[in-house]
């Protein structure tokens, strides 16, 4: 099968202003999000990692800063509870994968023990949480859109690029 090659590059992506995180800050507890906030830069973070203990901290494309508060594996579950909503059974299923989807396109790996009986999901021992934040592109859709449109019956199109440069991201704003 031939493909269409679409490279995402580091330069292609532009982060997120603080401001598209204000949904986030209001699911975390204040003192979590007041500790992030103390930390933040100008720019979003590409992944805020919340660990039991004194391990979360902010990442950025070019360093990690440590957070200073430290969670327990109790405090974990509720920011998980928190993060559905209050209803971790409207998303059992993406929860049974391992990750939850929240609006603005926040994706959360979900690390812990799961139990699951029946209809019912449960995540006794959250370990963390990694809460990733997408950063829209600056690659122009209406070229990849183009090239989409150019393919010839039978072709496919391939698109790759380092983890956390933006693939999800481009396919997200072809779609919308």
């Amino acid at each position: 099968m031939n493909f269409n090659l679409i490279r995402c590059s580091p330069s292609a992506a532009t982060p997120v202003p603080p401001s598209g995180l204000l949904t986030l800050f209001d699911r975390l507890p204040p003192m979590l999000a007041a500790d992030i906030r103390r930390h933040m830069r100008e720019d979003a973070p590409r992944e805020i990692r919340l660990r039991v203990g004194p391990h979360s901290c902010l990442c950025y494309d070019d360093v990690t800063l440590p957070l200073t508060c430290a969670l327990t594996r109790r405090e974990l579950s509720e920011i998980l509870v928190r993060l559905c909503g209050g209803s971790m059974y409207a998303h059992k299923e993406t929860l049974r994968l391992g990750y939850l989807t929240l609006r603005g396109g926040i994706r959360v790996g979900v690390c812990g023990r799961v139990r699951v009986s029946g209809t019912g999901l449960g995540i006794p021992e959250v370990s963390s949480l990694i809460l990733r934040i997408p950063r829209p592109l600056s690659l122009p859709t209406e070229t990849v859109c183009r090239l989409l449109c150019d393919t010839h019956p039978g072709r496919g199109v391939l698109i790759y690029s380092p983890p956390g440069v933006g693939k999800t991201s481009l396919l997200r704003s072809l779609i919308v």
